[in-house]
């Protein structure tokens, strides 16, 4: 299963940076897609590779809605850690406003029910 696992991993990393080399801002274009069409979308956002793969590329692409769409959802979904240690928070004001919201909430809740006890 080790080969196996390097291999899934190898072509993982190749396709990474080909998207990563080749990726363009007509890929907007799958936003227009049906929910139907774009379910590789939704799986690569809950891949936790793939997911990082997005993250990294909206550092470099911040112009793109597609990009800035996956960083949203990805956040919404609660990957606040991995967003924050690959992307500058100057650059995506709005997703890291949302990540502190839902942090000092977390926060208020743990509080409260401490103070239950």
């Amino acid at each position: 299963n080790q080969s196996s696992n390097f291999v899934r991993d190898l072509i993982v990393s190749v396709i990474e940076n080909l998207v990563k080399e080749r990726f363009s801002q007509q890929a907007d274009e799958i936003l227009n897609l049906s929910q139907s069409e774009a379910v590789f979308l939704q799986k690569m956002m809950d891949s936790k590779k793939w997911r990082r793969m997005l993250i990294d590329l909206t550092a470099t692409h911040k112009g793109s809605a597609l990009l800035n769409y996956c960083l949203q959802y990805i956040s919404s979904q609660g990957y606040h850690k991995e967003i924050s240690s690959r992307v500058n928070q100057s650059d995506h004001f709005g997703v890291f406003n949302g990540m502190i919201t839902s942090e000092l909430t977390i926060v208020g809740n743990v509080n409260e029910n401490r103070l239950r006890e």
